[in-house]
């Protein structure tokens, strides 16, 4: 659930209720209804928000799908890039390899996939598939 569903509320405010807490108080979200998994998604979407900075707004401007495509690669087991030893002709050595497909216009700072864990990995990777949703259903309200 992104925070415009809970109100305008500028996370930066001292008086600032998450949207979790407030989703808790009103009845909605009762964390020992939902799988540990689901809720650290949860909670990592809301990080993306109030830490990073990462706003609706912002992530409206990755019309090239990008977040999907770096859910994708955090999802992944194993590295989608590789370089592996082909043999050619005379069975001489050479290398062929695919370029890692991490999106030019995201900064390589944010590259954190062999930093984290593997749970942590897929819990990145959750959030941002959060974020594409909430992408794209934002765009379709503004279309009808």
């Amino acid at each position: 659930m992104s925070l415009e569903a809970w109100g305008d509320e500028n996370p930066y405010d001292a008086d600032y209720d998450s949207w979790s807490d407030r989703a808790m108080e009103a009845g909605w979200e009762d964390l020992e209804d939902h799988s540990p998994g689901a809720v650290a998604i949860l909670r990592e979407r809301e990080r993306q928000e109030t830490k990073e900075g990462w706003s609706p707004e912002h992530d409206d401007e990755h019309t090239d799908c990008s977040m999907a495509m770096v859910a994708a690669l955090y999802a992944a087991p194993d590295p989608i890039y590789t370089a592996e030893v082909i043999k050619g002709d005379n069975d001489r050595p050479y290398f062929f390899g695919f370029d890692d497909p991490w999106p030019s216009n995201w900064d390589d700072d944010w590259d954190k996939r062999q930093v984290h864990d593997r749970r942590r990995q897929l819990v990145i990777a959750g959030a941002l598939i959060a974020a594409e949703i909430d992408r794209l259903d934002r765009l379709e309200k503004t279309a009808t």
